[in-house]
């Protein structure tokens, strides 16, 4: 079992907490919820943007397993000079989001969430121009931070269930007697820079503070 990085997450979250004005309280699941169990995944991306308070232009990308940076079930395009948020020049701003097709569909609701929350907080980080902006470990603190702890408790881990194949052995195939055999591949996935154990306890000190 990995250390749970203690230090880190202390330091961290004793410089997020005052910068980002609190821990926040979540966004309503119930309509995030019903998005996803309509596959309505943009619609997702624009009700977590507005519980960020995030009003740049957003754009939102499906693609295949071939696109993008390896093994990223999302990620966010943004120019080099990066706004402040409260400008003109941040409302102005167009950036893209990518999500990965394969991952919508295997990844559960909680999960989903994360990866779009995740990518987002990258955005508001860059946008006050905060010192650990580049540090993907405290983009996961600062997302549960603003309000997706709770997301985080519960699709940090998740199992990505591989669709049924079948098989046929060689015999049956010779004689035409072809067999189903379906079966399933169940991997254990992870999503963000965090371990299960370090979100959990992240999880017990951002608990501690009212939300704002």
């Amino acid at each position: 079992m990995k250390t749970v990085r203690t230090e880190l997450i202390n330091r961290y979250i004793a410089q997020l907490i005052p910068a980002l004005g609190g821990v926040r309280k979540p966004p309503d699941a119930q309509e995030l919820r019903a998005h996803f169990a309509h596959k309505r995944y943009a619609e997702m991306v624009r009700i977590i943007k507005e519980h960020l308070k995030l009003d740049m232009w957003l754009r939102v990308g499906f693609v295949k397993n071939n696109v993008g940076p390896k093994n990223a079930p999302a990620w966010i395009l943004t120019p080099e000079g990066f706004p402040l948020y409260g400008t003109p020049e941040f409302k102005n701003l167009r950036v893209t989001m990518y999500i990965r097709n394969a991952f919508l569909a295997h990844a559960p609701f909680e999960t989903v969430v994360i990866a779009i929350a995740h990518e987002l907080t990258h955005v508001v980080l860059r946008a006050i121009a905060h010192p650990l902006r580049a540090e993907e470990e405290a983009v996961d603190l600062a997302a549960m931070i603003l309000g997706y702890t709770d997301f985080y408790m519960q699709g940090c881990r998740y199992e990505e269930r591989i669709s049924e194949k079948i098989t046929h052995s060689w015999w049956q195939k010779l004689l035409g007697r072809a067999r189903v055999v379906p079966y399933k591949e169940i991997r254990l996935m992870r999503i963000g820079y965090l371990s299960p154990q370090e979100v959990y306890y992240a999880t017990g000190l951002l608990k501690k503070h009212v939300p704002a």
